[in-house]
């Protein structure tokens, strides 16, 4: 199974609030930029290459904005279902005690249900760190983006 699940648990709780509190600074910082380039756009003195620049800076923002919202409720997802496995785990470390205790079975033999959440749980910690990486090539590729378009002034 997983080595040392509840020190895992709290590594993804501490995780997700660490997301969390980020998140929370860069959507501040994000509202703050989507009103500058607002402001550009509707400026009769912005010229339109300013325009450009701020039509872009606003659509990356929009796009690196969703891509984090979306890596939160991936990590959430991760968070929800290994909460899930850790009552699972609970309740059939109980129920095998109690089997046991009562001398009816030796050992419960029925762990499937956990080790499919399990399966679940890595797929699912699998994909956010996949959407993790891309996101980082997506932020890198815009950044390379944003320095490319710095020559127009």
């Amino acid at each position: 199974m997983l080595m040392n699940y509840e020190d895992y648990l709290e590594s993804l709780r501490s995780r997700y609030k660490a997301e969390q509190k980020n998140l929370d600074k860069e959507a501040s910082e994000t509202g703050r930029k989507l009103m500058t380039y607002g402001h550009i756009l509707n400026s009769r003195q912005s010229s339109e290459a300013e325009k450009v620049r701020a039509s872009l800076g606003k659509t990356i923002e929009y796009e690196t904005d969703d891509r984090r919202d979306h890596d939160m409720i991936l990590l959430g997802d991760v968070l929800v279902l290994a909460n899930y496995v850790d009552v699972l785990r609970e309740t059939i470390d109980f129920l095998a005690k109690q089997i046991e205790e009562s001398g009816v079975l030796d050992k419960v033999k029925d762990i499937d249900n956990i080790a499919e959440l399990a399966k679940m749980v890595k797929a699912a910690k699998e994909r956010y760190e996949k959407s993790v990486k891309q996101r980082k090539k997506d932020e890198k590729n815009r950044k390379d983006l944003k320095d490319k378009l710095s020559y127009i002034k």
